[in-house]
């Protein structure tokens, strides 16, 4: 994952202190916390904070952020810890963007396909760095309520395109974000979030409408000293252990994330064959025209053909409006 982490910073080597520091804290953390270990984008998380903290400094703060309820919660990669929060995001995307929230039940998009990984990172493998540092200044002073003002901030952005999506492409959309779609500058994401209302009391009862229970850890990481932590890093690599209760959990959420993919291709087989058979029932309408007119209808048939023709066209850039056309046509 190190080589996956920031594309933008490829430009560093491999053996820079840069990269040393990233693998110490990774590999000490994973002793301090052996019931977290390491989780897949984690390393996001420290590149940003590498950035700007010195080694232990990053380490502190990096313990701290893995203790935040929501955050932990995404981490443990337990679906029974996910759920909860899922059903408030579901419930806040109903309330701020109904809309949106019904076109994406109508296309079974769900939250599953993009929210994990954005918060898993803290929306840092999504976003530019320079983005990603803004929104974290503004998390840390908000707390949880603001990860889902930022994910439904960034739905707002790309809403008007999300609206006319079909399956493939709003998934596209919402793990991608495709920056020629949406303007993704510091001063259009922070506009965006700041129009979606969600007040610390509002998520309060959120999250106890939907029995979230939170207990707050977000003060110390348990290290307070530089003793402390040069202790952990002269320990060896930690062995994953095969008996952690994480690794169920994980490959429960494995297991799903295989599934939904399996779904999405018979989804987009099931939508291809539809456009087929539509394009052979315009086809066979457009013959049987053809054969009642006879020579004196020709005119119309050659004018209904070339209305079939156009529709078959604009059926490549607009999709099934197109095809609605073209039926209409015939």
């Amino acid at each position: 994952e190190m080589n996956r982490t920031f594309v933008d910073l490829a430009s560093i080597p491999k053996d820079a202190v840069y990269y040393r520091c990233k693998m110490d804290i990774l590999g000490a953390y994973a002793w301090f916390r052996p019931d977290m270990g390491y989780v897949q984008g984690m390393s996001y998380l420290l590149s940003v904070l590498l950035l700007q903290l010195d080694q232990f400094e990053a380490f502190v703060v990096f313990s701290n952020m893995l203790n935040w309820p929501c955050h932990r919660a995404f981490l443990s990669m337990s679906l029974n810890m996910i759920q909860p929060y899922l059903s408030v995001y579901t419930t806040l995307l109903d309330q701020t963007l109904p809309d949106l929230a019904a076109h994406f039940r109508a296309l079974e998009v769900t939250p599953e396909m993009y929210l994990i990984e954005w918060i898993v990172t803290l929306f840092s493998s999504a976003l530019s760095l320079d983005v990603t540092v803004e929104l974290w200044t503004a998390m840390f002073v908000n707390g949880d309520s603001y990860i889902f003002q930022i994910a439904l901030g960034l739905l707002k952005l790309y809403r008007p395109y999300l609206l006319q999506a079909q399956f493939e492409q709003a998934v596209h959309v919402v793990t991608k974000l495709p920056r020629h779609l949406a303007d993704l500058s510091v001063k259009s994401v922070l506009r965006s979030i700041s129009e979606v209302d969600i007040s610390a009391k509002k998520y309060e009862y959120i999250l106890q409408l939907h029995q979230v229970t939170v207990t707050p850890q977000r003060h110390s990481a348990g290290v307070h000293d530089e003793g402390q932590w040069r202790l952990l890093l002269q320990q060896p690599t930690p062995v994953p252990r095969t008996d952690s209760p994480s690794l169920p959990a994980a490959a429960e959420v494995a297991a799903n994330v295989s599934r939904l993919q399996l779904q999405q291709e018979i989804q987009a087989q099931q939508l291809q064959l539809r456009r087929l058979e539509e394009e052979t029932r315009t086809q066979q309408r457009l013959r049987a025209a053809g054969e009642v007119g006879g020579g004196g209808a020709r005119t119309t048939v050659t004018a209904v053909a070339g209305a079939g023709a156009g529709a078959g066209a604009a059926r490549t850039g607009a999709g099934a409006g197109a095809n609605a056309g073209a039926g209409a046509g015939a």
